[in-house]
């Protein structure tokens, strides 16, 4: 507390003083002059660099957007694939030899 009073104090003598006249103007007016043109010059700095930023932010989202749409459709054309089929039955049929020859095959192994 004692901090924001101390804070607002030197505030309000700071304020005094830039009002004081001098030669019929404020020394706010004399220090203004003095300083303008760097202000200026570092104002125009900074809104250039932001601009460029601004700009290359703009061009690096639009490359990773364009870039996370896929170029063509995905799908699957295989008949291997995990769709649904409308044919359950086997391409091909295995004769009942054939089964018990396998069923043993895998009993043994």
């Amino acid at each position: 507390m004692i901090t924001i009073f101390k804070f607002c104090l030197a505030l309000f003598f700071f304020m005094c003083f830039l009002t004081v006249e001098v030669n019929d103007r404020p020394i706010f007016t004399h220090i203004y002059k003095v300083i303008s043109p760097a202000t200026t010059y570092v104002q125009d700095s900074v809104e250039g660099l932001f601009k460029k930023s601004i700009a290359g932010t703009k061009e690096y989202t639009k490359k990773l957007f364009d870039n996370s749409v896929p170029k063509m459709k995905d799908s699957v054309d295989s008949k291997l694939s995990g769709r649904a089929k409308k044919n359950a039955e086997p391409l091909e049929k295995i004769s009942e030899d054939d089964r018990n020859e396998l069923n043993q095959l895998i009993k043994n192994h």
